[in-house]
């Protein structure tokens, strides 16, 4: 009976040493997290402190400002010399776009008269071979065996494929 006591005094002991050690777990990563916290407000505010004073000093708005209207106006500048390099200078000056449409629609109308000549004209891919072309085959292949050449009047037998038998 006694062993039975002892057994449960020091499963009881080992239940609270447990708990303790849990609880010092939990209270130094609860410690460590509070560090990493610190630590990281305070690079938060370093890199605040760091960014003003580069923006005060370094970067002022005003000079953004003029950069960034002195790359338009260059843009605006190189758009302007890449149009007068693309200028064709074939082209005269003088002609109109009444004129063209009026040399296009000429067109249109010439090209329509000569359709309406050759309408009922059959096109050339269509038309009849012209003489001196053979005819077209009417036999069925392979009817025939040929006879191959050469080699006298008694030529070699080949089959339909042309090859000797």
């Amino acid at each position: 009976m006694e062993v039975l006591k002892r057994k449960r005094m020091y499963e009881t002991q080992r239940d609270q040493l447990a708990g303790q050690q849990f609880n010092i777990d939990q209270a130094s990563f609860g410690i460590e997290s509070a560090k990493a916290s610190v630590a990281t407000v305070s690079a938060m505010k370093a890199a605040n402190t760091e960014l003003k004073a580069v923006i005060k000093n370094d970067l002022k708005i005003d000079d953004v400002d003029e950069l960034a209207d002195d790359m338009a106006e260059l843009m605006d500048e190189f758009q302007e010399i890449n149009e007068v390099l693309a200028q064709n200078f074939a082209t005269p000056d003088d002609i109109d776009e009444a004129d063209l449409e009026a040399e296009l629609d000429m067109l249109e109308d010439e090209f329509e008269e000569e359709l309406g000549e050759s309408a009922d004209a059959l096109p050339s891919y269509l038309q009849e071979a012209p003489t001196g072309m053979p005819s077209t085959p009417t036999g069925v292949p392979g009817g025939k065996v040929p006879v191959a050449a050469g080699g006298g009047g008694g030529g070699q037998k080949v089959d339909e494929f042309g090859l000797p038998v």
